[in-house]
């Protein structure tokens, strides 16, 4: 369930007027029901039972409420509360803590899912991915290029005597600059275009394999 990531959802969205919930809750509603009453934070509960009273110390994600309580908040008879609490719990999606005047559920891996640090943390990952798999070779052709540069300047020569040429298309850092390799069907183009501006053709770099050109989104060169 968790390799298609998270979503922030307010507390209040199974009241809202449009798409709120309608009782009997169905069991993902239910299951969100849990998950929005479970506490965020530690905090100490009064529960009675009777002249019995009892305080509960609640951890962050857990929650506890009468079955008879939960049953009228999902429109449910007390049996089906209980039934499907027992399914959660063999699930491991809860766990019971009886012993006291009222159960304590513990909704699992609650740190891992509802924290805020960990969220961003789960997040930047497949973001990360994403934008790799999308971009993956104009990435590449990019760093390429600039590693090119960057050892040429370093050394003191140009691009075609320390490196061997970039990859056809590749592009400068800056996207301004574009490689095309001699005879392709983007260098006869260029070239067309040049010659009918300058009247001779365009220089070549790289020993006669190519060279770089004004790149411009459009389609116009200069």
């Amino acid at each position: 369930m968790s390799e298609h990531g998270y979503i922030a959802l307010a507390r209040g969205i199974l009241d809202h007027h449009v798409v709120g919930a309608r009782k009997p809750y169905s069991e993902f509603e239910a299951w969100a029901w849990l998950l929005f009453e479970a506490t965020y934070k530690p905090r100490r509960i009064t529960v009675t039972n009777g002249r019995t009273r009892e305080v509960l110390e609640l951890r962050r994600g857990q929650l506890s409420h009468s079955r008879s309580y939960t049953a009228k908040a999902w429109g449910w008879s007390e049996k089906r509360v209980r039934g499907f609490l027992l399914r959660l719990e063999k699930n491991q999606q809860i766990d019971r803590q009886t012993g006291h005047l009222q159960t304590v559920i513990s909704i699992c891996n609650y740190e891992r899912y509802q924290s805020p640090e960990t969220s961003k943390g789960r997040q930047k990952v497949p973001q990360t991915d994403r934008q790799r798999a999308g971009k993956g070779p104009e990435e590449e052709e990019r760093n390429q290029v600039t590693q090119v540069i960057k050892d040429s300047t370093r050394a003191g020569g140009t691009e075609n005597e320390k490196k061997q040429k970039p990859r056809h298309g590749a592009r400068t850092k800056d996207g301004k600059r574009i490689w095309f390799d001699f005879g392709t069907m983007e260098w006869n183009a260029y070239a067309a275009e040049y010659r009918q501006t300058h009247f001779e053709d365009p220089s070549v770099q790289w020993k006669g394999t190519g060279s770089w050109f004004n790149y411009f989104p459009t389609g116009d060169h200069g």
